[in-house]
């Protein structure tokens, strides 16, 4: 799907080499590195930070600063900053209206390669109920000229967003879902991350996750949408949301009572109508498909390695939301549905209360329940055995990558990055408060080190969960599809 950016690609790859070379690793017996896993729950050894995880090649490596290298840098052992100075200081309060502004990037590994001073963009505020639940908000970017920051991802863009994490305390849960997806390579598209020191007209707004905006771009969703043709590329998004800001028939359409947003460059288009119709017509024999349950109709519809990948990238991390907005996919012309983008995990991985009180326990992802933002392609197809045998093989495949390179990532935040993390919580006291889902076993915890850790814990219980589920004859039992009565359709259940 994705045209590979050679000469790009291999400037970044050697980057990444001469960064590396130049990089010293601390000794990971100190008692810090120690100390991560002597938590209840946690007891496993940490992964060495000596010996950099698994990442598929084809997948460009940051190089913009250690939070996202895979190695702690005594060079720069901090977060680089990002100074945003909006026209006439004016605050960012907006999520519709962009105001103007420029930005400054800082502290990087090499400022003569990754800082800058001053570039013009455009800022708004971003987010459903991070925009309107939460005191610390969320940013998108809109540059007047392409920039890659820190390097990361697959080219320059002109959107990029600034994530606020503010109900998730260890900052973690973004990044270690979006550190499996770039890991699962069936999945063709998802974004970098890293993280910075935000300040906003001078003054210190905390730490932030840097991700990359999904849109149709040749370094992001590399996509060909035809503003004249009705069977054209598509990039569309399982959104509850889409009401909010569009139109049925023309920015959205319906299944049921399940809304998919089209996200276009061509929202205006004379074809808005026809293009709309002729997606819901796709989806809905999607779902016929998928009900039927035969391998030869789903495969007609949909891609299976990169469904087959999400479903064990959302099944890892126990995703809340996988059915009620933020999930992505493309829609190839004369083609199936592929699935793209993972993304919003910050309820994830034990941080959502309604969600089996936040505990490791069951599969969620592919079985029924009374949960209503789950998402009924991957329960209902749990009924096959065809597809648990190749969910398994998968899963056994790509497993011990997966789990090495996120337990990397929760070790090594705190061997580097905990004093600077910490600094967000003197502006934003939030730590003991519940600001969203949070169960209250996480509202105990009053440092950073301490909700890290028991994340830690619960990754390795929900990993062994898994893997101990997956490899047993119980996973041929968690279907959610009974033929005497009917499934959950986002929001509620029908026949």
């Amino acid at each position: 799907m994705r045209t590979k950016a050679l000469p790009f690609l291999l400037l970044i790859l050697l980057l990444t080499v001469l960064v590396l070379a130049a990089c010293s690793v601390p000794d990971t017996t100190t008692d810090d590195a120690t100390d991560i896993g002597s938590e209840p729950n946690a007891s496993e050894p940490s992964v060495s930070l000596t010996t950099t995880p698994k990442i598929t090649t084809e997948k460009p490596l940051t190089v913009g600063n250690p939070s996202a290298i895979g190695m702690v840098s005594d060079k720069n052992s901090s977060l680089p900053v990002i100074h945003i100075n909006t026209e006439g200081g004016a605050e960012i309060v907006s999520r519709d209206e962009y105001i103007g502004a420029t930005v400054s990037v800082s502290g990087t590994l090499d400022d003569s390669i990754f800082g800058f001073e001053n570039r013009e963009t455009e800022v708004r505020c971003r987010g459903n109920f991070t925009y309107t639940g939460t005191e610390k908000k969320s940013y998108r970017l809109k540059f007047t000229e392409k920039v890659n920051l820190f390097g990361q991802g697959w080219g320059p863009a002109k959107s990029w967003v600034l994530l606020a994490n503010h109900c998730d305390k260890s900052f973690l849960r973004n990044h270690l879902a979006f550190t499996a997806g770039r890991l699962l390579d069936n999945i063709d598209y998802c974004t970098s991350s890293s993280f910075v020191k935000l300040y906003v007209n001078g003054d210190y707004y905390g730490i932030y996750q840097v991700a990359e905006q999904h849109n149709i771009n040749d370094y992001r969703v590399a996509i060909a949408e035809d503003p004249n043709e009705v069977d054209t590329d598509y990039l569309i998004e399982r959104d509850s949301y889409a009401a909010d800001d569009g139109v049925e028939g023309t920015t959205y359409f319906r299944i049921n009572r399940t809304k998919y947003n089209i996200n276009t460059d061509y929202p205006d288009s004379t074809l808005a109508r026809d293009k709309c119709e002729f997606l819901r017509r796709y989806f809905e024999a999607t779902h016929e498909a998928i009900k039927g349950g035969s391998e030869a109709e789903v495969t007609r519809y949909i891609d299976l390695d990169s469904f087959i990948d999400t479903f064990i990238l959302q099944a890892l991390v126990k995703n809340t939301d996988v059915g009620y907005s933020s999930f992505f996919m493309v829609k190839k012309a004369g083609g199936k549905i592929y699935f793209t983008c993972p993304w919003d995990f910050d309820l994830s991985l034990g941080n959502d209360e309604r969600l089996d009180n936040g505990q490791v326990e069951t599969l969620y992802i592919g079985e029924k329940t009374e949960m209503s933002q789950q998402h009924e392609w991957f329960y209902l197809l749990m009924n096959e055995d065809w597809f648990c045998d190749k969910l398994l093989a998968r899963w056994n495949e790509v497993k011990e990558d997966l789990r090495n390179a996120m337990l990397y990532e929760i070790d090594r935040f705190l061997v580097a990055f905990e004093d600077d993390i910490a600094t967000n919580f003197e502006v934003w006291n939030v730590l003991g408060r519940k600001i969203n889902q949070e169960p209250r076993t996480l509202l105990k915890f009053k440092t950073y080190r301490e909700n890290v850790t028991h994340l830690r814990g619960w990754f390795l219980e929900r990993y062994t969960y898994i893997d101990t589920l997956f490899n047993s004859e119980e996973l041929y039992n968690q279907g959610g599809y009974e033929s005497s009565g009917g499934w959950w359709e986002g929001g509620g259940w029908w026949n």
